[in-house]
């Protein structure tokens, strides 16, 4: 073999050894110190104000507003059951892809970006056993420290299935590594998939709802919106717990009572089908008082709908089966000013959507 050649033998070697390694994104919790794989990192924001979700759980701090979509922000030391420290100037939100939403997780501090061999990897069960190791992907040697490495895919999916899921395409996204440079991230694949964790079938007839009429007499709003806010917000509270069984009602009679739209759902994963309209419905309540949120999430969400086929008359098709599978779970707290409130409610949300599927098309044919 030639010396002109040895290099080359060389340089492959490493390549190969470089392209089994993991590229991490190394941050703190709880004086510790965790990494997540950069494929799954889209950007590295600042913490900012969240607006805060009723019936989220706890560790579900709430959403922000990330370029006009809304992006669910969980605490992870309360999700991993670590004690959660002062915010502080160097506490960050990572928004991380989990395959299934965009989702935020506040963290104590971002540390660097590290490639870590695979044989310095052992896995978590031969070192720590409990719960927690569910989320533990493994364990990296690094110098004198010890990094582990975590696959919060499952984690994070269950914890936010309650508050609500919006993925949207972004541009590749940008990691602050603390040190100047800036890596960027894959973009997302495919943005028809908007997809949720699978909803578990209803086991038991759901209590009684109580009454909205018997809660205090809200606050008047300054949202300018043409119906009762308030009362949606205090109806969809004392409804999230029988939310599941208000989508499956909805799927069935809409294909019961509108045969034609069933072209719309071949081949659909009907069970994340409805785990995807809860979601939506949470966010739209969520946000009926922060327009410059719910705006352009709507926006999105109808030009999105173009691509699936609906058309404007399938709006007034859904919107009269929504609300009659509302009703049937509410009962009797389903009165008239209820009614009135949800009608507007959707009436606004479909006419945000429309207009918007409407300039899409006329875009698309210009």
């Amino acid at each position: 073999m030639s010396e002109s050649s040895a290099p080359a033998i060389d340089a492959d070697t490493d390549q190969a050894a470089q392209d089994s390694d993991r590229q991490v994104v190394v941050f703190r919790l709880a004086q510790e110190r965790y990494g997540v794989d950069i494929g799954t990192v889209r950007e590295i924001i600042r913490r900012q104000a969240v607006t805060h979700l009723p019936s989220a759980p706890d560790s579900v701090e709430g959403m922000i507003n990330l370029r006009g979509r809304t992006i669910p922000v969980v605490d992870l030391c309360k999700r991993l059951n670590l004690s959660v420290a002062e915010e502080t100037d160097a506490s960050r939100i990572i928004v991380l892809d989990t395959g299934e939403a965009d989702i935020g997780v506040i963290v104590d501090e971002v540390m660097e970006v590290l490639r870590v061999g695979h044989d310095s990897i052992s896995p978590a069960a031969s070192v720590v056993v409990g719960e927690s190791t569910t989320y533990i992907d493994g364990i990296a040697q690094i110098g004198d420290t010890l990094l582990m490495l975590l696959d919060l895919d499952d984690a994070l999916s269950a914890e936010s299935l309650r508050a609500f899921k919006a993925k949207e395409i972004a541009p590749p996204a940008v990691v602050e590594t603390g040190e100047g440079d800036e890596i960027e991230t894959a973009e997302d694949p495919d943005p028809s998939e908007d997809v949720a964790p699978p909803v578990a079938e209803a086991e038991a007839p759901p209590a009684p709802v109580e009454d909205p009429a018997e809660e205090p007499e809200p606050e008047a709003d300054d949202t300018g919106l043409p119906f009762d806010v308030a009362l949606v917000e205090t109806t969809f509270e004392a409804l999230s717990p029988h939310g599941e069984q208000i989508v499956e009602t909805f799927y069935e009679r809409l294909l019961e009572q509108h045969p034609g739209v069933a072209p719309l759902f071949e081949g659909v994963d009907m069970q994340k089908q409805r785990a995807k309209l809860l979601s939506a419905l949470a966010t739209v309540v969520a946000t009926l008082r922060d327009l410059d949120t719910l705006v352009p999430h709507l926006q999105e969400l109808g030009r999105r709908h173009v691509g699936y086929g609906a058309e404007p008359a399938h709006y007034d098709a859904v919107g009269g089966v929504l609300l009659e599978s509302i009703a049937s779970v509410a009962g009797d707290a389903w009165t008239p000013e209820v009614e009135a409130a949800w009608t507007g409610a959707y009436g606004v949300a479909a006419s945000v959507m429309i207009e918007a599927a409407e300039a899409s098309s006329e875009e698309a044919a210009a």
